[in-house]
């Protein structure tokens, strides 16, 4: 025997709970005349037969035909109005969903046009909130007895990512600009995918990029190129790097990759120095005598994309920051061939 459901009610006692469905299982008899009690930030939406009737807001309702003129015809059966009638009540929840969080699974790869191919990691927060009760039961929710926030988040997290290195494409071609534009990058994925939520009867309220994660190669040569600038010229950047060198061996450890860093310092103190002779651009007559050639430094790399000479143990171009490649080294296979060779011994590619 059915029982007559009198009081319509749904607390949440965790907070966690976007849809709940009254009762729980199937559509059930709703006594004419039942108390319909909805919360401050919460709408009551009934279903009949799948369709959306009638939306309620804060408040107590009473349900006889005067509230609910839609459902007159539903209670329009030959029982003077006093037969119970099927249906179901989904309760929404209307106030804002803080502190979600989003970021990349996995790395994602950018097209950068100083690093190549850079894997990126992102991560961030926004607020939502449901502004559009049938229309977020319609395209997310469903039938469902109930639909949680961390359900929600799975869903809209894979939106958020997508959005976001399309909005970074199309903003910035090199990683190294991505401080300069954090918070206009944040707006400007803000404003696009709003339009996405609402679609699904969601508000975006707000949207935090906290971090974007660099490889930790690409991070160097970017901290790298900071310091050169923060430098202002190459003078000072050969200092800078010579005074680092000189730290990291009064510290007593990475004797190898100071004297690299050493050595590089004083390379370019050779540029520079180089650069003021007497006819090399400075106010000093020319010099027409025939000069002996510097000899290079020992071990030096030569940069494929711009042929400047780098120290032997760097992994991007002082002078481009495009990535070293070894003399010798095949793309298409990982194999190391013989300086000067022209193909690759091993798979026979042209180097």
């Amino acid at each position: 025997m059915s029982q007559f459901i009198e009081v319509l009610e749904f607390l949440d006692g965790t907070g966690r709970t976007v849809a709940a469905r009254i009762p729980h299982t199937d559509s059930g008899e709703i006594k004419y005349g039942a108390q319909l009690i909805v919360q401050q930030n919460q709408a009551a939406v009934f279903v009949k037969d799948g369709k959306f009737l009638d939306t309620f807001g804060a408040g107590r309702h009473t349900l006889v035909t005067e509230n609910i003129p839609i459902l007159t015809k539903l209670l329009s059966l030959p029982y003077n109005f006093k037969s119970p009638f099927r249906a179901s009540v989904y309760f929404v929840a209307l106030n804002d969903f803080t502190g979600l969080k989003w970021g990349t699974p996995e790395p994602v790869v950018f097209k950068d046009s100083e690093f190549e191919f850079v894997r990126l990691r992102a991560r961030g927060a926004y607020s939502i909130r449901v502004v559009d009760a049938g229309l977020f039961l319609g395209k997310i929710a469903g039938t469902r007895g109930r639909y949680g926030i961390n359900e929600l988040e799975d869903f809209l997290r894979n939106k958020i990512v997508s959005q976001f290195f399309d909005t970074l494409g199309t903003n910035i071609t090199s990683v190294v600009d991505l401080p300069k534009i954090y918070d206009e990058l944040g707006l400007l994925l803000l404003n696009q995918l709003k339009g996405h939520f609402i679609q699904y009867g969601i508000e975006l309220c707000e949207l935090q990029i906290i971090a974007v994660t660099l490889p930790e190669d690409v991070q160097k040569a970017v901290d790298e190129r900071s310091s050169m600038a923060a430098a202002g010229d190459l003078n000072r950047f050969a200092k800078y790097r010579a005074a680092k060198a000189m730290d990291k061996m009064a510290e007593g450890g990475g004797a190898g990759g100071a004297a690299v860093d050493m050595g590089l310092g004083l390379a370019v103190g050779q540029m520079m120095a180089d650069a003021l002779k007497p006819g090399a651009g400075g106010s000093a007559a020319p010099n027409t005598a025939v000069q002996p050639q510097q000899p290079a430094i020992f071990g030096e790399i030569k940069c494929r994309k711009c042929q400047a000479s780098n120290p032997p143990a760097a992994k991007f171009c002082m002078n481009c920051a495009a990535k070293i490649v070894p003399p010798g080294f095949c793309e298409a296979c990982s194999a190391l061939n013989p300086a000067g060779a022209k193909f690759c011994t091993n798979c026979g590619g042209k180097l």
